[in-house]
């Protein structure tokens, strides 16, 4: 049961493109290995996608996606007669944004944080910098970055009606 549990979440990491930390926790349990077969399979698995990892060490290759906040409900957004055209022009729909989403992992897009990209470090005197890092990802598969601006819900934008309650 035990052993069902950490298989289940070491396949959890793998899923999520987290090799390294599956690695370290199966490798904690390296003494039961030997009793428990399963977890010896697990093991070598993540070993073997370890190995054929695909280094990506160009923070300049990596997709970078930039979205508006997101329009929960698109009557009121685009119905209204000042703001809709604008909500119309540069804003998507939250079904739009998981299509979008969707068809991205369907072309091999694996999303990825930026402090994955990025080390970044602060001497004693404040001084801030910013060094690349090195990702590895399964063949084929293409970095991607996404980043959400002007995150701001003005009051206009949530009370339509002016009552100071969120419509």
């Amino acid at each position: 049961q035990v052993i069902a549990q950490l298989i289940a979440n070491a396949e959890s990491m793998i899923a999520d493109y987290n090799y390294d930390g599956a690695k370290t926790l199966l490798e904690s349990y390296s003494s039961e290995m030997s009793t428990f077969p399963a977890l010896q399979s697990k093991y070598n698995e993540v070993v073997e996608i370890v190995d054929s990892l695909v280094v990506w060490d160009d923070p300049g290759e990596v997709v970078n996606l930039s979205f508006h906040p997101l329009i929960v409900d698109p009557q009121r957004a685009f119905a209204d007669p000042s703001y809709g055209p604008g909500y119309r022009s540069s804003h998507i729909t939250c079904t739009e944004f998981s299509n979008i989403l969707n068809d991205l992992y369907e072309n091999d897009y694996v999303l990825i944080d930026l402090y994955d990209l990025i080390e970044v470090s602060e001497d004693t005197i404040g001084n801030v910098t910013f060094t690349p890092k090195s990702i590895r990802l399964p063949q084929g598969k293409k970095p991607l970055i996404l980043t959400q601006t002007n995150i701001n819900y003005y009051s206009y934008m949530v009370d339509g009606d002016g009552d100071g309650i969120a419509d």
